[in-house]
């Protein structure tokens, strides 16, 4: 029987580099087909969102599961960070990889909620024949969009404070390349720690999507150094 020849070690710069783009790929399509959905807000608009997704629930449950992957990148994203930055700042890299993984867990968190009101209420929703059964599954959902979105505000700071904290190192490098890269990073964290107080008013809401794009940005540009990293590491050997 042919023996699989696999790597000896796992090259995690790569594996960092891939999950990047998955990332940004898979939340460009997640949060696209969500907003295509609606133009109504789940918290404060809460019975015009759930009559116009209450016929597409199997492609929402489909949403909900492609929001959970996307946190689950950020896990290999972070650890590839880790291992091609850390030479320049081991510690900031630690705390990096430790708030990214804390931002993934609340993205997790997140997702439950979402799941919750597409499993329970938009079932009901449909099902409903009177006012009372309606506006109790109103309550309930403006209850559960509340508290996703309450998940999501802790999960932009604690991602913010990660990226804050890894761009301090690509700055370090004294590449352009990186330096534009740490900047972008920075530039998104700051407004993302600002963008998390969405729910006290909706002008937070122009600036936290602000972040999100910088970010995705700043999440490409690292990807792309990360696998130059890895080859001129392979070249090198």
């Amino acid at each position: 029987m042919r023996m699989v020849a696999i790597p000896r070690e796992i090259n995690f710069m790569k594996v960092g580099a891939v999950a990047a783009f998955l990332l940004v790929a898979t939340l460009v399509v997640a949060i696209a087909s969500f907003e295509s959905l609606s133009g109504a807000n789940p918290r404060t608009e809460t019975a015009e969102f759930l009559d116009d997704v209450s016929d597409n629930k199997k492609f929402v449950i489909a949403l909900v599961w492609l929001f959970a992957f996307s946190a689950l990148l950020l896990v290999p994203y972070s650890l590839g960070l880790y291992y091609g930055l850390r030479r320049w700042g081991e510690s900031y890299m630690r705390v990096a990889v430790l708030f990214a993984v804390l931002a993934a867990m609340l993205s997790v968190l997140g997702t439950a909620p979402m799941a919750t009101f597409t499993a329970y209420i938009l079932p009901a929703w449909d099902e409903a024949g009177d006012e009372a059964t309606r506006a109790i599954l109103l309550s309930d959902a403006k209850a559960l969009a509340w508290a996703s979105d309450v998940m999501f505000a802790m999960f932009s700071v604690t991602i913010s404070i990660a990226a804050i904290t890894a761009s301090l190192v690509m700055l370090r490098l004294g590449q352009r390349f990186w330096s534009v890269v740490g900047w972008i990073g920075i530039a998104s964290g700051v407004l993302g720690i600002i963008g998390a107080f969405f729910l006290a008013a909706e002008a937070f809401e122009t600036v936290d999507n602000i972040s999100s794009i910088l970010g995705f940005i700043w999440i490409l540009g690292s990807g792309v150094g990360l696998w130059r990293l890895s080859e001129a590491e392979t070249a090198a050997a």
